[in-house]
C-alpha cells in the first residue's frame, strides 16, 4: 500500500512536438524515408492543481525521468507510472518512437532500436529547454517497458550510444539476452530491474536476470 499511495503533488500533463532535423527517419515498408525525426512526446509533471496545465514551480527542480514505451506501444501506455511518480515530484517524458510505435504499426523496423536512444537524448534536450530551471539536470533517469526496456540499456550504457547524463536506469522486462559484463564496462548507473518469472514473451531467465547480473551494483 505504501509504494501505491499517491504522493503529495497535484499530476499535469501536457504534449509537445520535437522534431530532430540532424537524424533522418529509415524508410520502412510502405512508409517513406523522412528527412527527420519527429517525436510526438507526453510530459508529466507535478501541477498547481489536479489535470492542470501548468508546473508547480514552487517546488523545483525536479528530477528528469526520460521513459521508452515497448514495441508497438506509444507514449501514454505507461501512464499510470508517470502519473506515480510525477505525484512524488518527478517531471515524466515520454516520446512516441518513429518506427516503433503502435500509431505507426504498418511502418514497424525493428532496426530502428539503433537509433532510438538518440531520439531519448534528443528529448531530454528538448524537454530541459522547454522547463528550463524547474528541471534538475543532475537527477535524470530513464526507464522504459519490454523494447523500451532495452532502449533503456541501451542509452545508459552503451558505451557509445549512451547518454551520460542518466544517473540511473529502471527497464521494465527488458530483452537483454545479449547484455554481457563488457557492455556495462564503461558506465555505472545504478539499475533497479522490473521484471516477472512468468513472462512468456520475454523470458526472464534469457532476459531480465542476465544484464542484471552482468551490470554493476548497486
Amino acid at each position: 500500500a505504501d509504494y501505491l499511495a499517491p504522493g503529495p503533488h497535484a499530476v499535469g500533463s501536457a504534449t509537445f512536438t520535437f522534431v530532430d532535423t540532424s537524424r533522418i527517419t529509415p524508410a520502412s515498408g510502405p512508409c517513406a524515408e523522412q528527412a527527420s525525426r519527429t517525436l510526438v512526446t507526453e510530459v508529466w509533471f507535478p501541477a498547481t492543481s489536479p489535470g492542470g496545465a501548468f508546473l508547480d514551480a514552487s517546488r523545483a527542480p525536479y528530477p528528469l525521468v526520460a521513459h521508452s514505451h515497448g514495441l508497438s506501444d506509444y507514449r501514454t501506455g505507461e501512464a499510470y507510472l508517470a502519473q506515480h511518480l510525477a505525484s512524488w515530484g518527478y517531471v515524466v517524458a515520454s516520446p512516441d518512437f518513429p518506427l516503433t510505435n503502435l500509431f505507426n504499426i504498418g511502418c514497424v523496423r525493428l532496426a530502428d532500436i539503433q537509433n532510438q536512444p538518440g531520439d531519448v537524448s534528443f528529448m531530454i534536450d528538448s524537454v530541459l529547454v522547454t522547463f528550463g530551471d524547474a528541471i534538475d539536470t543532475t537527477r535524470i533517469g530513464a526507464s522504459g517497458l519490454s523494447y523500451g526496456g532495452t532502449t533503456t540499456l541501451l542509452v545508459t550504457y552503451h558505451p557509445e550510444l549512451r547518454d551520460e547524463r542518466i544517473k540511473a536506469a529502471f527497464p521494465i522486462a527488458p530483452g537483454g539476452c545479449m547484455y554481457t559484463r563488457r557492455f556495462f564496462a564503461s558506465a555505472e548507473a545504478p539499475m533497479l530491474l522490473l521484471a516477472g518469472s512468468g513472462d512468456q514473451l520475454v523470458p526472464y531467465r534469457q532476459n531480465a536476470k542476465r544484464p542484471f547480473n552482468a551490470a554493476h551494483a548497486p
